[in-house]
């Protein structure tokens, strides 16, 4: 199929456009006609007429008589500049497939148009299905309103397009849905190449459903490869990085927030002389970490809790971030993008030497505990603990790690979650680490109710809520770490 023609409708109420994508801008000069987009800049050497032509496509998709009304400039169809631009268009657009929309408008509805949104994207191969092909929707296509266009948009993570929907189109797409529809089963020409196009995009399957009919996706749940998809370019034309969208509506969230006014425990900070003085290596504690679900009968101390905390999750020092929108970032002991610092601790205690039992919040820069809760909102968290790892350990002190997601998607477009998520994971670890050289048992829990945390903590969950949690206790064998790295080194001689 031509770029910018097609074969003639069957109803001539029906109409095949071709446009430019959204954010693209065109201008044309004497270097010739230049277009900027989402992944670049592209400079097309061609006759005026294609300029011309290019800039009404950004403005506007249009049929095939249309653009050849944009080139012939009045001139006769058949006039040889025209016929000769016409042919330099269709080429043009076709070497710039991720630029380029297709859609169907019926009378004077856009029906449906097809928008590549990566650079990957090829050029849309709209052909004829045979009636008796079956359509479906898989399981990973997913209807949403776009903020920026009206009526609704189909996505999927697996596809490089996606369809802008008109009104009239949703029945349809339903249909499709409960599958049971056939190509047969269309009885309208506008119907059929809109099911055409969306088939060439790979936005709707033709052929019997199932499951199974490709094994690399069997184990990928819908929201988590829709999450992996959309949280990292290259199959998404959505803003990434650090776009600060929100600077101009609210300034950013504060780096150490003071909002609670509970009773303030302060925590002993342990002699760093000291620590490192008795510190094991680094490769000790690395081999020697375990998620550790046996405690002896002695409960963890107040100052062994200040210990952790202080070595592996306070503010060491607030630092000014100097970008397009100064800010204060914090700096702790694990790594965080731009210095969010948007995770905070809260402490679950159920048995703590010196610590009364409840809810703790952990005030990291002035290394102290606010007391938020008291045990009976603590008792559903560390029953939750509990059941989450099949009943094998009753926690003494339960660390759940919060986000406060604002603080880090008033900078970040995209990856703002995923950057939060990066963020605990090496939280995590950091305190696996430190636990271990300690001495202590540590054991990260694989979930964690986001609601129940919210309303224990006093905490709007959209606004900050639950995203990891770890239990500690006081480890069953203290010289059990060192046993196991001794056989640790005894493997790796004998390997080598």
């Amino acid at each position: 199929m031509s770029a910018v023609s097609a074969e003639k409708p069957v109803a001539p109420d029906v109409r095949l456009t071709v446009g430019l994508r959204s954010r693209v801008a065109v201008a044309t000069g004497a270097q010739g006609t230049v277009l900027v987009h989402p992944w670049g800049v592209s400079t097309v050497q061609a006759l005026p007429e294609v300029g011309a032509a290019l800039v009404a496509l950004s403005a506007k998709a249009l049929d095939a008589a249309a653009i050849a009304e944009v080139v012939a400039s009045g001139r006769p169809a058949d006039d040889a500049q025209v016929v000769a631009a016409m042919d330099q268009l269709d080429m043009v657009l076709r070497s710039l497939p991720m630029l380029v929309t297709r859609g169907v408008s019926y009378g004077s509805e856009s029906f449906v148009t097809i928008e590549p949104i990566s650079d990957r994207a090829g050029d849309l191969d709209a052909r004829p299905l045979p009636s008796n092909a079956q359509l479906s929707l898989d399981r990973f296509a997913y209807l949403r309103r776009r903020p920026e266009v009206p009526g609704l948009c189909l996505e999927s993570p697996l596809a490089l397009h996606r369809a802008q929907f008109g009104e009239s189109i949703v029945p349809l797409i339903a249909r499709i849905a409960h599958n049971t529809t056939h190509v047969g089963g269309l009885f309208n020409a506008h119907e059929t190449m809109a099911i055409q196009l969306l088939a060439a995009a790979g936005l709707v399957r033709t052929g019997e459903y199932s499951n199974a009919e490709d094994e690399r996706l069997v184990t990928w749940s819908f929201h988590d490869l829709v999450f992996h998809a959309r949280s990292r370019p290259g199959r998404s034309d959505s803003l990434f990085g650090a776009y600060f969208l929100h600077r101009e509506r609210f300034s950013a969230p504060s780096a150490t927030p003071d909002r609670r006014t509970g009773p303030v425990f302060d925590l002993p900070s342990p002699n760093f002389a000291d620590v490192v003085a008795s510190e094991r290596k680094l490769t000790e504690v690395i081999e020697s970490r375990s998620s550790v679900r046996e405690y002896d009968g002695n409960p963890l101390t107040v100052a062994q809790l200040g210990e952790l905390l202080y070595r592996s999750a306070r503010v060491r020092r607030l630092v000014s971030v100097e970008s397009i929108a100064p800010y204060e970032g914090a700096d702790r002991p694990y790594p965080t993008g731009g210095l969010t610092g948007e995770l905070e601790i809260y402490v679950i205690v159920a048995r703590c030497t010196g610590l009364s039992a409840g809810i703790y919040h952990y005030e990291s820069a002035a290394h102290r505990l606010r007391l938020v809760n008291g045990p009976e909102a603590a008792a559903p968290l560390l029953e939750a603990a509990r059941i989450a790892t099949e009943g094998r350990i009753e926690p003494q002190v339960l660390l759940t790690v919060t986000a406060r997601f604002a603080r880090t998607a008033w900078k970040y477009e995209g990856i703002a979650y995923a950057l939060t998520l990066k963020h605990v994971g090496s939280l995590l670890q950091t305190l696996y680490l430190v636990a271990t050289s300690m001495g202590l048992g540590p054991c990260a829990l694989g979930t964690g109710d986001a609601d129940r945390a919210a309303t224990s903590f006093g905490l709007d969950w959209l606004v900050e809520s639950s995203v990891g949690e770890l239990a500690l206790g006081s480890r069953a064998e203290r010289v059990a770490w060192a046993r196991r790295f001794t056989d640790v080194v005894a493997e790796t001689r004998q390997a080598t």
